[in-house]
């Protein structure tokens, strides 16, 4: 099959966050399996000496960035340019997969796939959720109404990642017959070089008897670090050897958890250790005992998922949409507030024994629910059913 992928933004521009490593997860997977796989992305985030408006590769995958201005560069990510390398690629195509909703470069991508009669399918990758979606209301709800609604009329089928985005997917509109829920996934055949422990700790000062929880993900509000600071400086109290390690680019939010850090007094317990390249993360797994994400909103976290695989017990809350952590006995899925993850954030610290177990059963249920392999067949298997299926009309909806 020839699958073509289309996102707003796409490697190496990890920065903004999980999507990218997902599209490049199954982009990769996809070939393997020997699948032609093409991503048409802007050029948002990528160095300038990157190809613009022609054929390029990264890491095997080919790849067009299509070069953009600053108006480009901002939600909702305008690009009528793209038109052009889509109508191309979509003239033999069997499947174009978007990525990301209430991106004006996704809808364009609908409708040239509606056009050309070629089946669409479209992931929202969390973007649907009431958290997100209360995130500048009225734009969205203007977009949505000029667009948005367009595109999910005009999208062959809906990729969710979990029960509850299917859910935002008809509150959004979506028919629900045209959904199908299949996870994301982490390549396990694919182990990073273990990092040495202590030299990963002496490259942020942190002590070797520490023990160390570990946030790795963009620094925005959404993500609700915050509560995790809040909840770490109860718990730092009782616990003298408690160190936090929080890991990721600033998206807008790290100069606030700085200043919640020093009013709270905690600042020889946390570092802050700025964007991470594989190497990076590779030694801050290497450097810690756990992980936590407490999120107010996701889709499916990818961090949890690479946490998890690289074995570390993972205290989440419910916004995190990941109950498997709980259901596997791979760590602690808690509620939204502070006064739920202390408790368990407690546990985890001072708890050795039942740190280990959890991080045995985090590997665990990645290999039983979270395989990039597995999940990449479910989705192949969407893709050449649409075959079959009877073409989209190619007239536009009003």
């Amino acid at each position: 099959m020839k699958i073509i992928k289309l996102v707003p933004f796409y490697m190496p521009a990890r920065q903004f966050g999980g999507p990218v490593t997902i599209v490049h997860g199954f982009a990769r997977q996809m070939q393997q399996m020997g699948h032609e796989v093409k991503v048409i992305t802007l050029d948002q985030g990528v160095s300038k000496d990157l190809p613009r408006n022609e054929w390029t590769t990264f890491e095997g995958i080919p790849v067009w960035y299509e070069r953009t201005s600053a108006i480009n560069r901002v939600p909702p990510y305008v690009a009528h340019s793209i038109r052009q390398v889509l109508r191309r690629e979509l003239a033999d195509a069997d499947v174009l997969c978007v990525h990301l909703a209430l991106a004006h470069v996704c809808f364009v991508g609908i409708q040239e796939a509606h056009r050309a009669g070629v089946p669409c399918v479209y992931t929202p990758n969390g973007s649907f959720s009431s958290e997100r979606m209360s995130q500048r209301r009225f734009s969205k709800q203007v977009y949505h109404a000029l667009f948005e609604r367009r595109a999910l009329q005009m999208t062959t089928a809906f990729h969710a990642n979990t029960t509850a985005e299917r859910d935002d997917l008809i509150n959004q509109g979506a028919c629900s017959e045209r959904i199908v829920i299949v996870p994301n996934g982490v390549d396990v055949s694919h182990k990073s070089p273990a990092a040495d422990r202590e030299e990963a700790r002496a490259k942020w000062t942190l002590p070797k008897d520490a023990v160390i929880m570990l946030y790795l993900g963009q620094i925005v509000e959404f993500k609700g670090i915050d509560l995790a600071i809040r909840a770490f400086a109860q718990v730092a109290k009782e616990h003298p050897r408690a160190h936090f390690l929080i890991v990721g680019p600033d998206r807008g939010f790290e100069g606030t958890a700085r200043r919640l850090v020093k009013d709270l007094g905690i600042e020889s317990r946390v570092r802050f250790a700025g964007t991470a390249d594989d190497h990076m993360k590779t030694q801050a797994y290497a450097a810690s005992d756990f992980f936590v994400l407490t999120s107010h909103t996701e889709g499916l976290p990818m961090a949890v998922l690479e946490a998890a695989q690289a074995g570390l017990a993972c205290l989440v809350t419910q916004g995190c949409r990941i109950p498997e952590v709980a259901d596997n006995q791979a760590g602690f899925v808690v509620e939204n507030n502070v006064s739920s993850i202390t408790p368990a954030m407690q546990q985890l610290f001072e708890n050795d024994e039942l740190r280990e177990t959890m991080s045995k059963n985090a590997v665990l249920m990645v290999d039983r629910h979270f395989r990039l392999d597995d999940v990449s067949r479910r989705l192949v298997s969407l893709y050449e059913s649409l075959q079959t299926s009877n073409k989209p009309d190619s007239r536009e909806p009003s």
